[in-house]
């Protein structure tokens, strides 16, 4: 069966799906970036990316969602890279010649993912608070 509904209405509801999503996202940028760092010395070495803005965005509602197919008869639209479950962003090495890893702005995008990360989290929680707080006020 789906997600639990009260009233018709998701109970989680598409943001907190977003929110774990976005958790795993960051725990996985984290481990590139660490990556990164740890083969600051090793000659030839390319430093990695993850790239995940788009399906962020698209899954955010910024981008037009996917058409949806409503007969069989219709033509299938593009079908994006998703964000759904078992999306995966793609690990790429970056362009340009290996070797030029610069230990400040790896250092950098360790500390704004970490930000990123620890707001997600927060998110989360006050989504947890709120629903801890209906669950309360049931009871009474």
């Amino acid at each position: 069966m789906g997600a639990q509904t009260v009233s018709g209405q998701r109970i989680f509801g598409r943001t907190m799906d977003l929110l774990s999503r976005v958790l795993d996202y960051r725990a996985r940028n984290h481990a590139v970036i660490a990556s990164n760092l740890s083969n600051i010395d090793t000659p030839g070495y390319k430093p990695k990316v993850l790239h995940f803005e788009e399906e962020l965005a698209r899954a955010a509602g910024k981008i037009a969602p996917p058409l949806r197919r409503t007969n069989r008869k219709h033509l299938p639209g593009p079908q994006p890279v998703g964000f759904g479950p078992g999306a995966s962003p793609e690990v790429v090495e970056t362009d340009g010649p290996p070797g030029t890893l610069d230990l400040d702005r790896e250092m950098s995008k360790m500390a704004q993912n970490n930000i990123l990360y620890e707001t997600a989290v927060k998110l989360l929680a006050k989504k947890f608070e709120a629903l801890k707080t209906v669950i309360d006020d049931r009871r009474r």
